[in-house]
């Protein structure tokens, strides 16, 4: 094998390139919370599967702590990307 992936998209794949203005993202929950009391937002959602949420934030965290980019460039681009999404989280 040469490393390379057979794969290719078809031809008639556009990518589209949108400004922030452009997008329209809601970061509402589309779950109710987990946790009784709780207003739904990232964490209580999550909850609803402990083992996958477990899971999520040992990734997370893995990323944050390890890498190769460094963990200025890595919030840089975590603040972009809440700002062009306007994420309240």
């Amino acid at each position: 094998m040469n490393g390379r992936s057979n794969w290719s998209h078809p031809r008639s794949t556009k990518v589209h390139w949108y400004s922030g203005s452009e997008l329209i993202v809601s970061t509402r929950p589309r779950m109710p919370s987990a946790v009784p009391g709780q207003p739904p937002d990232f964490g209580s959602v999550m909850a609803h599967v402990p083992k996958i949420a477990g899971l999520f934030f040992e990734l997370y965290g893995e990323f944050w702590r390890n890498g190769v980019a460094d963990p200025a460039i890595k919030e840089m681009t975590r603040i972009r990307n809440a700002r062009i999404t306007d994420c309240g989280y």
